[in-house]
């Protein structure tokens, strides 16, 4: 999971991004803000303070924020299964 953050932080930092929090608005190119970019992305929070304008930028952006949904679908199904698994009975053996 942190290996794709910063995967897309950096290619995030290629592109660049626009930080609507600054006045006047710029673009961004350093790792640190597209690496606050990214984890906001992965989580799904989307603060919109930082964003993605450029198409390519868009496109891994939602393909990351895909990611970060399925990993944590798939995270808390793993999760529910070990849990059931560990609460079931246990049959004696003969």
């Amino acid at each position: 999971m942190a290996t794709a953050i910063v995967i897309y932080a950096r290619l995030y930092a290629l592109i660049g991004l626009r930080d609507n929090a600054l006045t006047p608005v710029r673009s961004v190119h350093d790792f640190a803000s597209s690496l606050y970019f990214s984890n906001v992305t992965w989580t799904t929070l989307g603060y919109d303070d930082i964003t993605a304008v450029a198409p390519l930028a868009r496109l891994f952006a939602d393909a990351e924020a895909l990611n970060g949904s399925l990993f944590t679908a798939i995270f808390i199904a793993v999760l529910i299964a070990s849990f059931e698994k560990l609460m079931r009975p246990q049959t004696p053996t003969a």
